[in-house]
This record gives structure tokens, C-alpha cells and sequence, in this order.
């Protein structure tokens, strides 16, 4: 898996590079677009408006080129760290023995194959979700970057190359792996007594009712979660809750702003992009991104499931049960559809993950993480926001 992943991250950065240095150097508004724009009284202020407008669709355009060959990988690392494949062959070998001596066998086999199927549905969510909430907010952060920089430059790809690289490096050499390992234990503590000969009816509400306690004791601080895919080399990432904001600065964040999580750069572009990543990730507004983002992606898989398992062809509208037995290739078939395997090819894929992110928590995130810059140790959400969204 590392070799498909250095791959993913390398094809990130030459369609990132490229697609920076369009949008900023070659994707200029004509004159008369940016004449209807502009007000008479202020066309300093307009021509600002107009600049920023266009950088925040780059952003957002290099967010979808990156998820075209990062997110795969994520797929990938979640099967390497869920592996059932030798547990399915063996049950397919033992398919047609229906002797004493392999029932207790097809048991466990089947029971192994209840825990992948669940640990790989919730493992790849809090993935595909946390991973595309921090790669769109560092999509803002370079192109706040490049227009920094001043006309006509872009930042190097070497930038680009070693923020992704110091950020993801850990996310998919322990970070997922760690993660289905908690997943594991809840998912195997939840549905113990869920046994494929006794249960031979499930129906759609059980199952959102077991995925939402797995969800209880896996969530129960996201911020944990956080730490474990992202900062889990890194001593106290967030602060005591009550003692200060969650968006306070890292203990000793002078010296580990040239070393993220072990991948350490002597430049000052990378190690300032690297601080300003750490600073968002310990914001309070960050947290509540993160929250929103794996609410609509459960929201996603669980519709998915709905339609594929629950569904009744014959009453539309209405829903069925369906064994244990049966519901587990359906949840493998839902994991698998979240990041579809012809994402480079459809632009329909690109999107619908896009929309994993596309709540007001995380533009919000996005839009003061370009704007306000100066205020990332303070990232709250807005009171408007809390006001309308409590």
C-alpha cells in the first residue's frame, strides 16, 4: 500500500500544482466580467471582491482535484488494516460441508466476517470524512498562500508536496490502522450477541440504532479521534477542556512548528503552512467541522443502506427485513460505493464526495481560514452561526 499511496500523493501534487497555477496565473476574469462587478464608487473594493472570489473557486476546484487521487488511497489503507479476504475464501471452501464438525467453524468465520464488515463501514467514514474536512481547509491555505505571494508566482510544488506529505504521512502509515483498531473493539463489543444462524431479521431502524451506539462510544470526545489519525506523535495536542480554548496554541508549538508529527522541514513556507494547519486542527471551529462532516457522511452511507438492503421493489416507499446474512455484503457493497472506483473517470464521483464537506460548519471554517488568517489560534464558530445552528 505505500507505493499506491506515495503514488496518490505524487499525482495530488503535479494535478495540484497544475490546477494552482491555472487558476491563478491563466484564469483571469475579462475585463468586462470584472467591469459589471465593479462598483462605481469603490472599484478598489470591488476588484478585491471579484480577486477573492476567484481564489475561492480555485481553492475549492484544486479541493476536488486532490480528492481525485488522495481518496483512493484511504480506501486502500482501510482494507489493508481490515483484511477478510482469507476469511471469505475459507467460507466459500466450507460452503457445501454441512458436517458437525464445521459448523462451529462457519460460526466464527461468519462472525469475523460481521466485525470486518462493520469496522470497515465506520473506519471508512471517519476517514473519508476528518481527512476531506483538513485537505480542503490546506486547499485554502495554499491558495491564501499563492495570492501572498504576488503576481504571477505560485507556490512550488516541492510546498505543495511536503504539506501533504508531513500532514497525510502518519493518517496512512498508523493513523487509519489505529483507528480500526478502536473501531474493532466497539463494533465487536456492540454486536456480540448479532449471530448470522439466530438473526434472521434485521430491519433498517435496528441497524441505525447499532451504528449510532457504536458511534456513542467511538465519538465520545472527536477530538480524540483527531489526534489518533493525525497528531499522535505530537505531546498534549489539545489543551484541557475548561482549562482554555480548545483553539489555544500547542505546548511548545515554537519548536514543533518545524516538525510535524516527525516530518521535519527547514523551510520557512512549509513550516509556517504546517503551524497554521496545527493551529486549525486544535480550533474549536475545526471540532465542530469535523462533527458536521461525519453527520452528513453516516447520513450518506446510512441512505445508501436504506436503498440497497431495505428497500422493498414491490412497495415503493415502504422497507423489509432482511437476515443478518444478507445484510452484510450490503454493507460492504455501501462502504465500497463511498469512494467509488472510477473516481478519476467521473466527475458525478468527485462531486458527491465533495458534498461531504459542503455544510455551513466547514465553509464557515474554510472562508476565515483564507480571510483571517491572523486569527487561527482563535477559530470559534461565529455567534451568528451557533445562534442559528444551536
Amino acid at each position: 500500500w505505500r507505493h499506491r499511496a506515495k503514488l496518490g500523493v505524487g499525482m495530488v501534487c503535479v494535478a495540484g500544482g497544475a490546477a494552482l497555477y491555472y487558476y491563478y496565473t491563466g484564469n483571469e476574469y475579462s475585463e468586462s466580467e470584472c467591469d459589471g462587478k465593479r462598483s462605481r464608487d469603490d472599484p478598489r473594493s470591488a476588484t478585491r471582491s471579484t480577486e477573492t472570489s476567484r481564489m475561492l473557486v480555485a481553492a475549492d476546484e484544486l479541493y476536488g482535484l486532490a480528492l481525485v487521487y488522495f481518496v483512493p488511497n484511504i480506501k486502500l489503507r482501510v482494507k489493508d488494516s481490515i483484511d477478510v479476504s482469507a476469511t471469505i475464501r475459507r467460507l466459500k471452501e466450507l460452503k457445501n460441508d454441512h458436517s458437525d464438525d464445521t459448523r462451529s467453524i462457519k460460526v466464527n468465520l461468519w462472525d469475523d466476517i460481521k466485525l470486518s464488515a462493520f469496522s470497515s463501514f465506520l473506519t471508512t467514514v471517519y476517514s473519508l470524512s476528518m481527512a476531506s474536512v483538513l485537505l480542503r481547509v490546506q486547499m485554502y491555505i495554499l491558495v491564501r498562500d499563492a495570492t501572498e505571494v504576488g503576481d504571477g508566482d505560485q507556490p512550488e510544488e516541492d510546498i505543495f508536496k511536503a504539506l501533504l506529505e508531513g500532514t497525510y504521512g502518519t493518517f496512512f502509515k498508523t493513523g487509519i490502522e489505529s483507528l480500526a483498531g478502536l473501531v474493532k473493539a466497539v463494533v465487536e463489543a456492540k454486536i456480540r450477541e448479532w449471530s448470522v444462524e439466530r438473526k434472521l431479521k434485521v430491519d433498517f431502524e435496528e441497524v441505525c440504532d447499532i451504528v449510532r451506539d457504536m458511534r456513542d462510544s467511538i465519538e465520545g470526545d472527536v477530538r480524540n479521534i483527531i489526534a489518533l489519525l493525525f497528531l499522535p506523535d505530537m505531546e498534549y495536542p489539545f489543551s484541557d477542556a475548561g482549562a482554555q480554548s480548545v483553539g489555544s496554541p500547542m505546548k511548545d508549538s515554537d519548536h514543533q512548528q518545524n516538525n510535524f508529527n516527525g516530518f521535519k522541514s527547514e523551510s520557512g513556507v512549509v513550516s509556517a503552512l504546517f503551524s497554521q494547519t496545527g493551529q486549525v486542527m486544535q480550533s474549536v471551529i475545526f471540532r465542530t467541522a469535523v462533527e458536521e462532516s461525519i453527520e452528513i457522511t453516516f447520513g450518506v452511507a446510512l441512505n445508501f443502506l436504506r436503498e440497497c438492503a431495505f428497500s422493498s421493489p414491490e412497495c415503493p416507499g415502504s422497507l423489509h427485513t432482511i437476515p443478518l446474512a444478507g445484510l452484510l455484503p450490503k454493507v460492504k457493497t455501501v462502504t465500497g460505493r463511498l469512494i467509488p472506483e472510477n473516481i478519476h473517470q467521473d466527475r458525478a464521483a468527485v462531486e458527491s464526495i465533495k458534498e461531504v464537506t459542503a455544510g455551513p460548519r466547514v465553509s464557515e471554517l474554510c472562508r476565515r481560514v483564507y480571510s483571517s488568517p491572523e486569527s487561527l489560534c482563535d477559530l470559534t464558530p461565529s455567534s451568528s452561526y451557533m445562534t442559528e445552528n444551536s
